[in-house]
C-alpha cells in the first residue's frame, strides 16, 4: 500500500479505533485484578500497595503557526505532553494525551480524571508513584528530595526500582512506534489528530503485550525534556491553552457503516493492519511490517 492510500484512509482507521479504546485502555475496578497489580509491583522491590506508575513523555509534531506558542516546551520543539499510567508489566492503564507540551506534568495530573477517582477510593487502597515533577499525596508517593537516613535511602531505591517500569514502558512504545519519538521525526498531523494517534499507539502497544509480540527497543532513544520539581513550578496554564484541550472525549460505539463493516470482518484485525503500516514507519517514510497480528 502506497503512502498516499494510507493518508486517505487514516482518519476513517482512526475513528473506528477511537471506539474501541475503552476495551484496551481501562484501568481495572475489580478487586482481584488489582491484587494481581498490587503483587506484580510488590515483586519488584518489596514496595507494597502500588497501583500503577505515572509519568509524561513529549510527542513532538508541528502544530499551525498561530499555536506554535502553546505547545513548545522546555526543550524548545513543540510536542504534546502525555500522561500515562502502567502496571509493572508494562500495561498501559490510563492515558491523557491532549495537553500542549507547555503545561507542566503535574498541573496535567491535576486536570485529569485520576485526580478525583484516586482520593475518592475509585481503586481501593493504594498509591501511584511519580517522579519529583509532581507533589507527594495521600494517594501519589514521589522520591524523598534529601534523603538523610539508611531508610529514607532504601525508600528512594524502591521507589526508583519500581517506578522504572514507566520509562520502560515509554521505551517499549516508542521503540514499537517510532513515529512517537523524536528520532523518527515529527508527526505532521493537526493536534486532534495527533492526540487520536497516541491513543492508537498506544491500544496497539496492549494488544502486542496481550499476544506476545516482540518489540525492538533502542536504548539510545533521546531523553524528555527535563521537569521542574513540584514545588518549583507554577502549575498554571493560558487560557487558550486550556480552552483548547478540554476535549473529554467518550469512546462509545456508534451505529455507523465503517464500524458494522470492521465487525463484520475480522473486528479489529483491518484497522490494527492499516495502523501499523502507518505507525511503525517514520513518519514520510514507509517501511514493510515486520510484525502482524
Amino acid at each position: 500500500m502506497v503512502q498516499s492510500s494510507v493518508s486517505r484512509n487514516l482518519s476513517q482507521v482512526l475513528k473506528a479505533m477511537m471506539k474501541k479504546v475503552r476495551q484496551y485502555i481501562v484501568y481495572p475496578t475489580d478487586p482481584a485484578e488489582l491484587q494481581q497489580i498490587l503483587s506484580a509491583f510488590m515483586g519488584i522491590a518489596g514496595m507494597p500497595n502500588v497501583l500503577g506508575a505515572i509519568d509524561c513523555t513529549h510527542i513532538a509534531f508541528t502544530p499551525r503557526l498561530d499555536e506554535e506558542s502553546a505547545f513548545r516546551n522546555r526543550k524548545h520543539f513543540h510536542s504534546m505532553n502525555v500522561q500515562v499510567v502502567c502496571d509493572a508489566r508494562l500495561r498501559i492503564l490510563n492515558v491523557v494525551s491532549n495537553f500542549p507540551g507547555s503545561c507542566h506534568d503535574a498541573y496535567i495530573l491535576a486536570h485529569s480524571s485520576l485526580a478525583t477517582q484516586f482520593p475518592e477510593g475509585k481503586y481501593g487502597e493504594g498509591w501511584l508513584l511519580g517522579d519529583g515533577g509532581y507533589g507527594c499525596k495521600p494517594w501519589l508517593l514521589t522520591p524523598l528530595q534529601n534523603p538523610r537516613t539508611a531508610s529514607d535511602r532504601r525508600y528512594n531505591e524502591a521507589h526508583g526500582s519500581t517506578r522504572n517500569v514507566i520509562e520502560r514502558t515509554f521505551g517499549v512504545l516508542k521503540g514499537r512506534f517510532r513515529c512517537l519519538d523524536r528520532s523518527g521525526g515529527a508527526l505532521q498531523y493537526s493536534a486532534e489528530k495527533v492526540v487520536s494517534i497516541i491513543l492508537a499507539c498506544c491500544m496497539l502497544h496492549n494488544i502486542c503485550l496481550r499476544f506476545g509480540v516482540h518489540a525492538e527497543v533502542d536504548e539510545d532513544l533521546p531523553p524528555d525534556p527535563p521537569v521542574e520539581l513540584a514545588a518549583e513550578v507554577d502549575n498554571t496554564a493560558r487560557e487558550f491553552e486550556i480552552d483548547f484541550f478540554k476535549m473529554n472525549r467518550t469512546y462509545e460505539l456508534e451505529d455507523d457503516p465503517l464500524h458494522q463493516h470492521i465487525s463484520r470482518s475480522h473486528g479489529l484485525l483491518v484497522p490494527i493492519f492499516l495502523c501499523l503500516l502507518t505507525l511503525y514507519a517514520h513518519p514520510g517514510h514507509y517501511q514493510p511490517l515486520k510484525y502482524y497480528l
